[in-house]
């Protein structure tokens, strides 16, 4: 009788462990397949990480970093996440910084805006939007006293 008490504690237990990660891997692909559907991202955390990538991708894979940062953007726009709106646009003006400095400015702009207007911006993510523009404006300077 004692075998047979382990044996089913033992079959719960796997049984357990089992579901635990079928239903992590159901989530993961339910996120996953959220950031390759583009204009129907509705999950915030599916958004931020498609910022993520996006942000990690801009010096290896510039053209995948600067389509997951326009879907992130394009996305957070559509359901009113000004949060997703301002990150996406504060990785996109440094994708943006060297090449067109106007884009850049004008996507730190709003960045700061949204963060502002989303009341949950961090002080890291308002310096990276500072950050960028204050450097955005020196450059535009230094071309147009060249």
């Amino acid at each position: 009788m004692r075998i047979s008490l382990q044996y089913q504690a033992f079959s719960f237990r796997s049984l357990f462990y089992v579901s635990c990660v079928l239903v992590g891997g159901l989530f993961s692909l339910s996120t996953h397949a959220q950031m390759n559907a583009g204009s129907s991202l509705t999950d915030t955390n599916a958004i931020i990480a498609l910022v993520e990538r996006g942000s990690m991708l801009t010096d290896k894979k510039p053209n995948e970093a600067l389509a997951d940062l326009n879907t992130a953007l394009a996305a957070s726009e559509k359901i009113n996440y000004a949060n997703g709106v301002a990150m996406a646009s504060s990785k996109l003006g440094r994708w943006y910084f060297g090449n067109n400095l106007g884009k850049s400015i004008s996507m730190g702009l709003q960045a700061v805006k949204k963060f502002e207007e989303s009341g949950s911006a961090s002080i890291e993510n308002l310096a990276e939007a500072h950050l960028l523009l204050s450097e955005a404006y020196d450059e535009a300077g230094k071309k147009e006293s060249s």
